[in-house]
């Protein structure tokens, strides 16, 4: 029995408007979800014709860039190209003369044995060489653990970086806004990710053993700040999944993660002229600020002239150290280091103190702070009967701390340290 036109018609129209409403649900949820890319990024150690090297390469879907050096590399050439169908193809560029890239080579590489092989060739195609590389799976510059990462990585992204991002214009990156953990091409977990626009680029995700435990983990940079937030996903063996780090490593400018002393150390800065450092240990399942340190100014006779001296704290030996600043041992003070000096031939009573610390404490044991001396605002009467306060500052002269009233900087009010 055949269906009326009428009826067929109205299915037809319903088939085609349902078609419509999943087509343009799918659309919008690819929309929202964006783009899914493959990622990795890697070192290896190898050799070009026979010549030792060191390469790392970075792919973010098809496109793949990085650099290498050749031993003992003091500096790197860009490569840049394609990853597809397992296969990656490379130029090689420098800066010539006249400040633009040239292309000085090509590489065309295939997988072989956890790493790659394949031939370098000069732009021109008359001379090739042999290129074998090795990946290193664990990598000490950055403390990535003593295992691989047990799994491959993939982004979801605003969009690909596409051609375009091939250009040096920092503009447009695409955000991420899930990380995407596989298994033999199955889902196993999925972060999520709230991370903005990068410095000239996307922030992506980094392995770095966070808790020394040996296992890789993973951090992940969140805005473009003076001090940039991470968040930080900690590998769990029993369950192999990554569990959420919430809190407790403060954003910095830089972080090290030193696993000969297990501490996390973190360089900040606040506008211009105050930087410092934090430590942290972990305890328990925590990691735990055990240590902090901030700049100052030290006022100094230099060459028979007072100077302000920017004191900046650094990580060093597994404990926080000044260089530059003032130690005593016995009834002497002394420099230990006038490495890293800034002065200036002129005072600064912002934040001008002398800390004396004690020098005779081998590291990693925490320098003990012996005492500082401040800036004392002493009160002052005026050849015409009134009061003024007057900063009395501490000076470190031919290795004595001396203290300094300057009566040309002298107030009607007292004024406490930073005014």
């Amino acid at each position: 029995m055949k269906a009326p036109r009428r009826l067929l018609v109205r299915q037809t129209m319903c088939a085609i408007f349902l078609g419509f409403l999943f087509f343009s649900a799918q659309s919008l949820a690819e929309e929202e979800d964006g783009v899914e890319l493959t990622f990795w990024s890697k070192s290896f150690n190898g050799a070009i014709a026979g010549k030792q090297v060191q390469v790392f390469l970075e792919a973010i879907g098809s496109r793949v860039t990085g650099s290498y050096c050749e031993a003992p590399c003091e500096s790197r050439v860009s490569l840049r190209g394609r990853q597809e169908k397992g296969r990656i193809a490379l130029t090689e560029t420098t800066y010539g003369k006249q400040g633009g890239k040239v292309v000085i080579g090509q590489w065309n590489l295939m997988p072989q044995n956890g790493g790659w092989k394949g031939t370098w060739s000069s732009p021109d195609g008359r001379e090739s060489q042999a290129i074998t590389l090795t990946e290193n799976i664990t990598r000490t510059e950055n403390n990535s653990g003593i295992r691989p990462f047990p799994y491959e990585i993939r982004i979801v992204a605003s969009e690909d970086p596409g051609e375009h991002d091939d250009s040096d214009d920092c503009s447009n990156a695409p955000l991420v806004s899930e990380i995407r953990l596989y298994q033999e091409d199955r889902l196993v977990q999925t972060l999520p990710s709230s991370s903005e626009e990068g410095p000239c680029g996307m922030f992506l995700p980094e392995t770095v053993d966070i808790n020394f435990d040996g296992y890789p983990d993973l951090r992940q940079g969140l805005f473009v700040a003076t001090n940039i937030p991470y968040s930080y996903w900690l590998y769990d063996p029993d369950t192999q999944k990554m569990v959420d780090l919430e809190e407790g490593i403060e954003g910095g400018e830089s972080t090290v993660f030193d696993p000969v002393h297990k501490t996390i150390v973190v360089d900040w800065r606040s506008g211009c002229c105050s930087h410092g450092v934090n430590i942290y240990a972990w305890q328990g399942k925590n990691p735990v600020k055990v240590d902090s340190a901030e700049s100052y100014y030290q006022a100094e006779m230099i060459n028979g002239k007072l100077t302000s001296c920017y004191i900046t704290p650094s990580y060093q030996n597994g404990r926080i150290e000044y260089p530059g600043a003032v130690y005593q041992e016995g009834d002497v003070f002394r420099f230990m280091s006038r490495e890293g000096w800034s002065c200036i031939d002129d005072y600064i009573l912002s934040h001008t103190r002398i800390h004396i610390w004690q020098s005779d404490q081998p590291p990693p044991e925490k320098l003990k702070l012996l005492r500082t001396e401040e800036v004392r605002w002493n009160k002052t009467m005026t050849n015409d009967g009134k009061t003024v306060y007057c900063p009395e500052i501490p000076v470190f002269n031919n290795g004595k701390i001396e203290r300094w009233l300057l009566k040309d900087e002298c107030t009607n009010t007292p004024m406490g340290d930073g005014e």
